[in-house]
């Protein structure tokens, strides 16, 4: 509905088909919701969410371009999956408002906007009402108040804020607070943008530039 439009669908479908078959091939061999289930929750190990919210991701966009139901079906038991995360992230450290709340949001956000008509009105509920839930409490531990600073180079605020931007435009015209998260992400980012170095260079190292850099495209 809002980051991909029918006509949208419709040259992507032309260029994976054609101009871009090989790469979108690719795309397609190395799906992780394909490859194996989602972790079970609490799906504690290292980084065990963040491939779920990315898996999320790759199975909606794959269903729309080709249209196998089986891309769908993966897409959503990768959804039910995050849906059954009672925490998002590490219980011990930094519950519900560091990287794998980014993850999932985004995962969730674009995965819900893409298959929004393929979804029964009991799922849309089910993934709207976890999406709000995990975006609400985003929002309140990053929103303004005294004493409050953000460290805006840092990916551990803006992998957070993309997914909470994601997630924002995704629920916009459902979810009556969701422009206020929207509000909050762009204001944020404004300022990661004005922090990030102008050659690209990334402070922590080449490792996490590919593990961060990216987000600022997602965003």
């Amino acid at each position: 509905r809002f980051y991909l439009t029918e006509p949208g669908f419709h040259s992507l479908r032309d260029r994976a088909h054609t101009t871009h078959r090989a790469s979108w091939q690719s795309v397609l061999q190395k799906l992780r919701a394909l490859q194996q289930d989602p972790p079970p929750a609490p799906a504690q190990k290292r980084r065990a969410q963040n491939e779920v919210g990315i898996a999320i991701a790759e199975a909606a966009l794959a269903y729309k371009i080709e249209g196998d139901k089986r891309y769908l079906d993966a897409a959503i038991k990768y959804l039910d999956a995050a849906v059954s995360y009672d925490i998002w992230g590490y219980a011990n450290n930094q519950p519900n408002v560091d990287l794998a709340a980014g993850h999932l949001l985004y995962g969730m956000g674009w995965g819900y906007d893409l298959l929004y008509h393929d979804l029964s009105e009991t799922e849309r509920a089910r993934y709207r009402e976890k999406i709000s839930k995990q975006a609400r409490l985003l929002f309140d531990y990053y929103k303004p108040k005294p004493g409050r600073s953000y460290s805006y180079s840092q990916n551990h605020v803006f992998i957070p804020m993309a997914g909470l931007g994601v997630a924002a435009y995704a629920l916009y015209d459902e979810v009556t607070d969701a422009p206020e998260w929207a509000k909050l992400a762009r204001a944020i980012y404004d300022r990661v943008l004005a922090t990030y170095s102008p050659d690209g260079y990334y402070y922590e190292g080449f490792e996490y530039w590919i593990f961060s850099t990216p987000w600022l495209v997602h965003y």
